[in-house]
C-alpha cells in the first residue's frame, strides 16, 4: 500500500482497463468507485491533470464516485488521523472537478475520533457549499468513529466515539443544514447497528445502508450486528416504522417498492 492506503501500482490505465471489463461483463451494473484518493494518487502515476483522469473513467464506465477518504474536512483533524489522504483542498476540488464533468458522488463523515464540534460543522459546510454550486451530491453518509480495536484507541487515546446523543444529534442538525439540498441522508446500519439505525431514521435521516457483501474495515473494527443484511431484514425496520420500503439505484434516478 502507498499514499492513502491505495494500491501501490494503479494508474488511470489500470482503473480504465478495470471498468470497461466490468461495464462488458456487467453492462447494467452501475459502478460506485474509487475514493478521491485514489483518483490523485492514480493522476499522478499517469501524469494526467484530475479532469482529464475522471473524463477517461467516466468514458469507461464510471457511474458514481464514492465521497470517501473525507473523514474530517478541516486540516487540523486530516493531520492527526489521515496525514496520507488527500488535504481538504484537494478533497473538495476533486470532487468538484467529478461532478462537473458529469460524475456524481456521495459525501461521507466520519466523526467522534480528534474532531471537535465546530470542525463537524466546518465539514457540514464546506459540503453544503460545494452542492450548491455543483448539485452533485447524490446523499449524505455520516459514519460513526468505530474506536474499540483502532491504532488510536489502542495507543492510548482517550475520549474516543460518538455517544448516540451525539450521534442523533448530527443526523438532526444535517438534515437541518441540507434540507432538500441534499434530500438523501444515509444510516449506516454497519456502523450503528440495526436498532440504533431505525432510531436514526426518525431524526433526519432517509436511507438505509445497502445490503453489502462484505465490510472488512467495519468487521475488523467490531460491527455491532455484522457486515451483511437480507433485503428482508432491512425492508422490516423500515416498515416497522410504518413506512413503505423503497430499493433504488445508487443515482437515486430509479425506485423500486419493495414487496416483502
Amino acid at each position: 500500500m502507498s499514499n492513502g492506503w491505495v494500491l501501490p501500482d494503479a494508474n488511470i490505465e489500470y482503473y480504465e482497463d478495470l471498468l470497461k471489463l466490468l461495464k462488458n461483463e456487467f453492462p447494467n451494473v452501475l459502478i460506485h468507485g474509487f475514493s478521491p484518493t485514489m483518483i490523485y494518487d492514480a493522476s499522478l502515476k499517469s501524469e494526467m491533470d484530475v479532469d482529464d483522469s475522471l473524463k477517461v473513467l467516466k468514458r469507461a464506465g464510471l457511474d458514481t464516485l464514492p465521497g470517501t477518504a473525507a473523514e474530517i474536512l478541516t486540516n487540523r483533524s486530516r493531520d492527526l488521523i489521515c496525514p496520507s489522504k488527500v488535504n481538504v483542498s484537494k478533497w473538495i476540488d476533486i470532487v468538484k472537478s467529478a461532478h462537473n464533468v458529469g460524475i456524481p458522488s456521495s459525501a461521507t463523515m466520519m466523526y467522534g475520533h480528534v474532531e471537535n464540534i465546530q470542525e463537524r460543522i466546518e465539514h457540514l459546510e464546506i459540503l453544503r457549499n460545494i452542492q450548491l454550486e455543483t448539485k452533485g451530491f447524490t446523499e449524505f453518509i455520516p459514519m460513526t468513529f468505530m474506536y474499540e480495536y483502532s491504532p488510536i484507541y489502542n495507543s492510548g487515546g482517550k475520549n474516543l466515539g460518538a455517544t448516540g446523543t451525539e450521534d442523533l444529534k448530527l443526523y438532526a442538525v444535517s438534515r437541518l443544514m441540507f434540507r432538500d439540498l441534499i434530500p438523501n441522508i444515509q444510516v449506516s446500519w454497519v456502523k450503528m447497528g440495526f436498532k440504533f439505525a431505525q432510531i436514526s431514521l426518525t431524526a433526519g435521516a432517509n436511507d438505509l445502508g445497502g445490503t453489502l457483501g462484505g465490510d472488512e474495515l467495519s468487521e475488523a473494527s467490531g460491527a455491532p450486528d455484522g457486515v451483511d443484511a437480507s433485503i428482508e431484514q432491512l425492508s422490516n425496520i423500515v416498515k416497522d416504522l410504518g413506512r413503505l420500503p423503497i430499493e433504488r439505484n445508487s443515482k437515486y434516478t430509479e425506485f423500486y417498492p419493495i414487496n416483502y
